[in-house]
């Protein structure tokens, strides 16, 4: 329709050009910050097609709707994150996909042990009934695993791509996966998994939460 505006209108070069961008973009978003205001959105943006028309060689001059394409790759970070993370959720933490009301019920107590008290980022989660505490806090193998699958499997990713943002693995990215993997335990809630939309009002508090967390951790463990 008149007025929207896709990648594939662009000439190659452009096209080359913006798909760096959008990947500075994201590795942007993954080490400072996944929900900037709209101010900092296109600051970013204007900034990674700067850099990318470095890399290129190139100098070809943005404009609004070149913005408006890097920016509108923000849910892409997250769609992109949870379908690569959504097996291991599934495999590590021992969901079932069954029709049987038993298995149900498991992985609906599963989902309610797993998210209270970042019960999920523990290595061990104790035996809250006979006042076992969660043992290990960020030691769970998930993290680490889904870091790697996320962000280093294969040279073409952002990790491997854009050094400069993920050596080593920001802080605020760690915050970001945590929140991808709490939102593919969320899809097990009704007792079978029922895909959810990564919606930011109410995803943001949760990253923000996480971010906040890491950095006690942090503080604590220095």
């Amino acid at each position: 329709s008149k007025g929207c505006v896709a990648a594939k209108d662009y000439e190659v070069a452009i096209q080359e050009i913006l798909k760096i961008a959008v990947g500075l973009f994201h590795s942007r978003l993954t080490a400072e910050n996944a929900y900037p205001d709209r101010i900092t959105q296109v600051s970013w943006a204007k900034e990674a097609w700067a850099e990318a028309c470095k890399e290129c060689k190139a100098q070809i001059n943005f404009n609004n709707e070149v913005i408006q394409l890097i920016t509108n790759r923000m849910w892409h970070l997250t769609s992109e994150l949870k379908s690569k993370i959504r097996p291991l959720v599934e495999v590590m933490y021992g969901f079932e996909s069954s029709a049987k009301t038993a298995i149900k019920a498991r992985n609906r107590k599963l989902v309610e042990d797993l998210t209270e008290d970042f019960g999920f980022c523990y290595k061990s989660l104790g035996d809250p009934a006979n006042d076992v505490p969660h043992k290990g806090l960020y030691e769970h193998k998930i993290i680490q695993k889904a870091v790697n699958i996320a962000f280093y499997k294969d040279k073409r990713d952002e990790g491997v791509r854009f050094l400069q943002y993920f050596q080593p693995f920001p802080v605020a990215g760690k915050a970001l996966v945590l929140t991808v993997i709490e939102a593919c335990i969320n899809e097990w809630s009704s007792g079978e998994r029922c895909d959810i939309q990564f919606s930011e009002p109410v995803y943001k508090p949760v990253y923000r939460t996480h971010l906040a967390q890491l950095h006690r951790f942090g503080e604590y463990t220095k």
